[in-house]
C-alpha cells in the first residue's frame, strides 16, 4: 500500500523555510528530518542550519573532529565550508580569508549558497565590511528575501550622507518606503521596523535609527507600534531655539510692515522685512536634539514636513501647496473676522479718528496670521489626515485578503504575515490524519499541518512568540510500502 513520502514532505517544507530565510524554522525542520533519517548523513546539513542561526558552536559538534581543512585545494566538501564558516564565526580570520577565497569566481547558485554563508559568518565574527559588501552582492545575484532586505537597508542607511541633508534624506526615506512596503506592514507588526532599527543601534547608529522611526511615522502615523518605538527613544528637545528666531522674525517683519505703511516708507522695506522673516523662519527650524549632527537634524526638519501617505494621492508636492493655500485662506478669514469686530466694535471710537492707523495694524495682523496659517496648515492638519492614511491601510489590506483567499499551490512556497493568517481560515481546511501525524518539532513554535482542499497540497503552520504567522508549502508525494519477505520451508515450485 502506498505511504506518505515523509522524506520528501519534510524536504519541501525545508526548502520553503530556506527560500524564506527563516533560519531558526529551518534548523527545527532539518533536525526533525534527521530524526526521521537516522540513517542519512545530514551533518552538513544541521550544521549549515545552526550555523545560520547564530550557533556556531553546535554546527562544529554536528560536524564532529574534522581535523584540519584546506580550501584551497581542488577537492572540498560542503562539510568542510561549513566546518570552516563556524570557525570564521568564532573569531579565526584565517578561516574567514580561505572562505572569501572561495568564493572567488562561483557563479549562479553556488554563489547565492557561498555568498548567504560568507555573510553570516562575517556577521556573527563581527567584520561588518565584509558582511555589508556580501549583503550588497547578494541583493544583485539572490531573490530579494525579507531578511535580505532588511540588511540591505541597514547597510544603506549607515551609509548615508554626512554632509548633504537631500541626500541623507532620501536615503533614510528610501529605507522608511521599503519597511513600509515589507510584509507584514508596520500596522500589521513591527518586527521588520525593529529589527532595522536594533541593527543600526547596536552599530552605533542610534541617530539612524531615530531618523527611520521618524520616517516611518511621518509616512503610516496609524503605525501605532512604531509611533511606541519612536517615543521610547526621544531625547528632550530645545524647542524654543527651534522656534523662537522664526517666531521673532516674523514678529519684528510684522511691525516694520505696520511702521512702513504709517510712515509711508517705499513698498521694498516691508516687502524685504516679510522676505527675510519667511527665510529665518524656513532655515532656522532645525531640531535640536542631543545626538543629532547638523545634517541629521536637517534630515529631521525635512522628515517632519512629509505629509502623511494617503488612499488618493494627488502627490506630495500639490498636497502640500494645497493645505498651505487652504491653511492661509483660513488664517485670512479668521484675522478679517476679528479684525473686524475689533475695529467695528471694540475700537470703534479710535477707528473713528484714526482710520488710517488703525488699518495699517489690522492688515498687518491679517497676513500675519494668513501666514501663520500657511505655514502652520500641514502639522495642524496631520491627524485628520490620518484617516486618510487608514483609508489606504485597509485598502492594502482588503487586497491582501482577497490574494490569499484564494489557491496559491502554484505560485509561492510560502506566506507571512497577515495573508498567512487569511490563507489559513478561508481556503486550508485540516489535513488528513495520517498528514497531520507528519508534523515536525520546531522549538519554540506552534505548528500544525493543512491541506489545500483542491490539490490536497500539505501546508505547515508556524506561530511564534513576536513572530507573524508563518505558512509553508509541501509536497504530496507517495511511495511503495516494502514488502515484507515471506518465510519459507523449501521445496519446488
Amino acid at each position: 500500500m502506498p505511504q506518505i513520502d515523509t522524506d520528501a514532505l519534510l524536504g519541501a517544507w525545508r526548502g520553503a523555510a530556506d527560500t524564506m530565510d527563516e533560519f531558526d524554522v529551518l534548523r527545527g525542520l532539518v533536525e526533525s528530518q534527521a530524526r526521521l533519517s537516522p540513517e542519512d548523513d545530514t551533518r552538513a546539513a544541521r550544521a549549515r542550519a545552526a550555523l545560520f542561526d547564530g550557533d556556531p558552536v553546535a554546527a562544529l559538534d554536528i560536524l564532529g573532529d574534522v581535523g584540519e581543512i584546506d580550501l584551497d585545494t581542488a577537492s572540498v566538501s560542503w562539510a568542510d565550508v561549513v566546518a570552516v564558516g563556524a570557525r570564521a564565526a568564532q573569531g579565526d580570520a584565517d578561516a574567514l580569508g580561505a572562505l572569501h577565497r572561495l568564493g572567488q569566481g562561483l557563479q549562479g547558485s553556488v554563489a547565492v549558497a557561498h555568498g548567504y554563508l560568507l555573510a553570516r559568518v562575517a556577521e556573527l565574527a563581527g567584520e561588518h565590511e565584509v558582511a555589508d559588501a556580501t549583503w550588497h552582492l547578494l541583493k544583485e545575484i539572490a531573490p530579494g528575501t525579507t531578511l535580505l532586505t532588511r540588511r540591505v537597508l541597514v547597510v544603506d542607511t549607515l551609509a548615508r550622507s554626512t554632509t548633504d541633508a537631500d541626500a541623507a534624506t532620501r536615503r533614510v526615506g528610501a529605507t522608511a518606503r521599503t519597511l513600509v512596503e515589507l510584509v507584514p506592514a508596520p500596522e500589521d507588526g513591527p518586527r521588520h521596523v525593529v529589527e532595522v532599527v536594533r541593527a543600526l543601534e547596536e552599530r552605533g547608529d542610534p541617530a539612524g535609527a531615530r531618523l527611520v522611526l521618524e520616517a516611518i511615522v511621518a509616512m503610516r502615523p496609524t503605525a501605532t507600534e512604531v509611533v511606541a518605538l519612536r517615543d521610547a527613544r526621544a531625547t528632550p528637545e530645545q524647542w524654543w531655539r527651534e522656534r523662537l528666531p522664526g517666531l521673532v522674525a516674523t514678529g519684528v517683519a510684522a511691525v516694520l510692515v505696520t511702521v512702513g505703511i504709517l510712515a509711508s516708507w517705499p513698498v521694498w522695506v516691508p516687502a524685504l522685512a516679510a522676505v527675510v522673516s519667511l527665510v529665518v523662519w524656513k532655515r532656522w527650524r532645525l531640531p535640536h536634539t542631543p545626538g543629532l549632527s547638523a545634517t541629521d537634524a536637517r534630515v529631521l526638519a525635512y522628515i517632519r514636513g512629509w505629509l502623511p501617505d494617503a488612499a488618493e494621492d494627488i502627490g506630495a508636492g500639490r498636497r502640500r501647496v494645497g493645505l498651505a493655500i487652504t491653511g492661509a485662506a483660513v488664517g485670512f478669514v479668521a484675522g478679517a473676522l476679528v479684525m473686524g469686530v475689533v475695529t467695528e466694535g471694540l475700537l470703534a471710537d479710535l477707528y473713528a479718528t484714526h482710520a488710517r492707523e488703525v488699518d495699517a495694524v489690522a492688515w498687518a495682523l491679517v497676513l500675519l496670521a494668513a501666514f501663520l496659517g500657511g505655514v502652520g496648515a500641514q502639522r495642524l492638519l496631520r491627524r485628520p489626515l490620518a484617516t486618510a492614511t487608514q483609508q489606504l491601510v485597509e485598502r492594502q489590506r482588503a487586497a491582501v485578503e482577497e490574494e490569499c483567499s484564494r489557491c496559491t499551490c502554484l505560485r509561492t512556497v510560502g506566506i507571512r504575515g497577515r495573508g498567512a493568517d487569511v490563507y489559513l481560515t478561508r481556503h486550508l481546511t485540516g489535513a488528513a490524519k495520517d498528514v497531520a501525524a507528519l508534523a515536525p518539532q520546531i522549538p519554540g513554535a506552534t505548528v500544525s499541518v493543512h491541506q489545500c482542499p483542491m490539490s490536497r497540497t500539505p501546508w505547515l503552520a508556524v506561530r511564534r512568540p513576536g513572530y507573524e504567522t508563518l505558512v509553508l508549502r509541501g509536497v504530496l508525494a507517495h511511495v511503495e510500502e516494502e514488502a515484507t519477505p515471506q518465510a519459507t520451508t523449501g521445496g519446488y515450485l
